[in-house]
């Protein structure tokens, strides 16, 4: 039998690498989020907004992605970035609860205590989070539907 065969050495680089790649993901995943509707609101305004020809309203999916790509993803980033610090915080928030509930020891009551109060943080977290979704998408559509008001009345 083979002891200690492998030794993982955990210091604190590490530790602060995973935390960046956490937060990395969330803001990532945030992005893709905010763009995958930014596309789909793009391509219903297109398609609302601009005078069809006999063959229909050309590539809106495609000038979509351009859109998003060219002129709006400054706004995309800031609202994912405030997206995914929140949910860093959430995340702060869980890993505490499990620290504690990991030491137990001989404090139970102020452990509940803490439980409690880290429970109450996530929740109100919860909440902002949904919150900030919320006025995150219908400032995505107002932006693409600002935008597309500029282009007809430039047509004009």
């Amino acid at each position: 039998m083979v002891k200690n065969l492998c030794k993982i050495f955990r210091n604190d680089y590490v530790r602060y690498a995973f935390w960046f790649n956490l937060f990395g993901m969330f803001w990532i995943t945030a992005f893709m989020e905010a763009y995958n509707l930014f596309v789909l609101v793009s391509t219903a305004c297109i398609w609302y907004f601009e005078v069809s020809s006999a063959d229909g309203v050309r590539k809106p999916i495609n000038r979509s992605f351009f859109r998003g790509l060219r002129f709006h993803i400054g706004s995309l980033a800031f609202g994912s970035f405030i997206v995914a610090v929140i949910r860093m915080c959430i995340a702060i928030c869980e890993y505490v609860k499990l620290q504690l509930e990991m030491s137990g020891g001989a404090n139970a009551t102020l452990s509940e205590i803490n439980k409690v109060m880290i429970t109450c943080c996530e929740c109100c977290l919860a909440a902002c989070l949904k919150c900030v979704e919320f006025i995150n998408k219908h400032a995505y559509i107002q932006v693409i539907y600002i935008y597309n008001l500029f282009i007809i009345i430039r047509l004009l």
